[in-house]
């Protein structure tokens, strides 16, 4: 509901492109994103990279399913009917689950819990209204995750299951194609515990490529390629040889699976060939051991950094700022790693200190291999997401994370709902004197305080007190109340910090457009910030972005503009600034001088010319 009681604006650059490619295709029918491009051919048009040239001109590099998906969205309620569509998916991901965690544990109860800890208190809030898809993606890993369990565990009819699976996650490729991180984890599942995995596999090969050929297609037509995974360029993060060892590593793993599947532990044959394995394994790494470290420790190194603490960051690209104290902002956002973020996430320990019940150890062993075979890719180069202010590539595993924490949280005694009550009051006042407290004495920043800091506290203490409780040394209570105070924190962070600053950003964009979309028709906007520009591709007038590395304007693309009859606007002191000191002929006249709240808007004219601001 939260998406229909602010003004609907824009968070990043991603989202104006998605814009962007919605609009085009509403518009003309066309997959290019023309921004004046053909006209000037200049580097500063093509969004910082975010569009890619292809055959026809430049494109998005982001899968084209999605604005495809969202054009009668757009069609229907503009911006806020567009990010409905995200509202939608993240309600339904809280149903899907509470059937995975039911289908894998045969417990309402816990099932409930794990539904309430993902819609309430994870950050899921903060993508269910926006604009870029990671909460349709996240409903798109688990419907492939909840129709991949009912066929392993006979549900139904298992082929159509199996179809339906390689279904979602071939259609989710147009989506976000991070969703094929799933894969893995599904099949695995399958080799270990389906009754046939080989029908099952083919039937998910089958139901995958309509969606893979559409994906393709797509491709095909924006780059020029026909494949399924492609960003338009040949490194990056969709560049497969840079996953090659990865890769390996996976195709080996999956290799095991079949190994314990077709030679049980108990059976010699099984352990000798675990033995190869192992040698295997062995000779590989003697071969280059200083590499495997090397790469090795920075994966370990990534893991920590995106999960625990984020002040780990080793990250020296211009987006990322190193406070004294080591705390990381990304593009002025103060970034959190998941249990920063999360901090009652430090409950799983007590699930994976407890003797395990044979009854759930393959819903045990899915949701654990979800979670790590996720983290890998982002893990070797700790790549954070950029501008968020949480990790928000990890959103669609996070429902695993739940329903663990949901199980470890059963493993606990009962208590009765006055001493529940209770203990909730007391976490409360718990967080409380913590943030006073801490605020009292910390030098620092509040925000680091109460982002960074405590949450690790909080996290480490219920690490703490879990072993304690395992080992009989303290009142299983006690877990309870930190687990409580963990919850407590995270939903400061996330409702009070988190939403509270995208809210703010996004009403800021929407108020700007609303403002700046007076400008005329012929205009050409040199823009710092281009969110609140959607009005310019709407009438198919150029936006021109500063060079990211160089952090320079192109003072011939301004001359090319006018040369053609634009009107040249200028956002930002910044960039009227360099403009001026590159072409001392200008003068820079301000408009919407009213508008104070507002990052300056500046009109670009030739000494020479008329003082008319017509």
């Amino acid at each position: 509901m939260v998406v229909f009681f602010f003004p609907a604006g824009l968070w990043v650059p991603d989202e104006t492109v998605i814009f962007a490619a919605v609009e085009g295709l509403r518009r003309n029918g066309s997959l290019v994103i023309d921004n004046g491009y053909s006209e000037f051919g200049n580097h500063a048009l093509l969004f910082n990279d975010l569009l890619k040239l292809g055959p026809h001109g430049p494109v998005s590099q982001y899968p084209t399913g999605y604005p495809a998906l969202l054009v009668p969205f757009y069609a229907a309620g503009g911006l806020h009917g567009m990010m409905t569509v995200n509202a939608v998916s993240a309600a339904l991901s809280v149903w899907l689950t509470y059937q995975i965690s039911l289908t894998l544990f045969a417990d309402r109860r816990g099932a409930f819990h794990a539904a309430i800890l993902w819609g309430l208190c994870t950050y899921l809030v903060i993508y269910a209204k926006a604009l870029w898809p990671h909460a349709l993606a996240a409903t798109i890993v688990l419907s492939a995750s909840l129709f991949t369990l009912r066929a392993v565990r006979g549900i139904a009819d298992e082929r159509r299951n199996a179809a339906m699976a390689g279904l979602c996650l071939g259609l989710g490729l147009s989506v976000r194609v991070d969703v094929v991180l799933i894969a893995p984890t599904l099949l695995a599942t399958a080799l270990l515990f389906a009754a046939r995995p080989g029908m099952l596999i083919a039937m998910a090969t089958l139901g995958v490529l309509p969606g893979a050929l559409v994906a393709s297609w797509f491709n095909l037509t924006k780059f020029g390629i026909f494949f399924p995974i492609y960003y338009g360029s040949p490194s990056g993060g969709t560049a497969l040889a840079s996953y090659s060892i990865l890769g390996a590593i996976t195709l080996a793993f999956l290799m095991i699976c079949i190994a314990f599947r077709r030679f049980p532990m108990s059976d010699k044959i099984g352990k000798y060939l675990l033995v190869l394995l192992c040698l295997g394994a062995v000779a590989f790494a003697l071969l280059d051991l200083q590499y495997l470290e090397d790469r090795f420790t920075r994966l370990l190194r990534g893991v920590y950094t995106l999960w625990v603490d984020m002040r780990l960051l080793d990250d020296q690209s211009h987006q990322v700022t190193r406070a004294a104290d080591g705390t990381v902002t990304v593009f002025g956002l103060h970034k959190k790693a998941v249990a920063q973020s999360m901090p009652w996430i430090g409950i799983i320990f007590l699930f994976l200190l407890f003797p395990r019940r044979h009854s759930q150890k393959s819903g045990q062993v899915f949701c654990l291999l979800a979670i790590v075979l996720w983290t890998l890719p982002f893990a070797r180069s700790s790549w954070h997401g950029g501008f968020a202010t949480n990790m928000r590539y990890f959103l669609p595993i996070l429902p695993f994370v739940c329903i663990l924490s949901s199980l470890a949280l059963s493993r606990l005694p009962p208590v009765s709902r006055a001493a529940s009550i209770g203990i909730w009051l007391l976490a409360l006042a718990l967080i409380a004197v913590a943030i006073t407290a801490g605020l009292n004495i910390y030098q620092g920043s509040p925000q680091v305080l109460v982002q960074h800091a405590l949450p690790l506290v909080f996290f480490a203490a219920l690490i703490f007190f879990v072993g304690l409780a395992r080992f009989g040394g303290v009142w299983p209570g006690v877990v309870r109340l930190f687990f409580s105070a963990c919850i407590c924190l995270g939903l400061v962070n996330t409702y009070a910090y988190d939403l509270a600053v995208d809210i703010k950003r996004r009403s800021y964009n929407a108020r700007a457009e609303s403002v700046m979309s007076a400008l005329p028709p012929n205009s050409f906007i040199y823009a710092l910030i281009y969110e609140p520009l959607t009005f310019q591709l709407s009438r198919d007038a150029p936006i021109a972005a500063r060079n990211r590395f160089t952090k320079k304007i192109d003072p011939n693309l301004i001359d090319a503009a006018r040369a053609n009859g634009y009107t040249v606007y200028i956002q930002s002191n910044l960039l009227r600034d360099q403009v001026l000191a590159e072409r001392p002929n200008f003068r820079a006249e301000r408009v919407f001088e009213e508008a104070e709240w507002m990052m300056p808007v500046y009109r670009l004219k030739a000494r020479e010319d008329s003082i008319d601001l017509q």
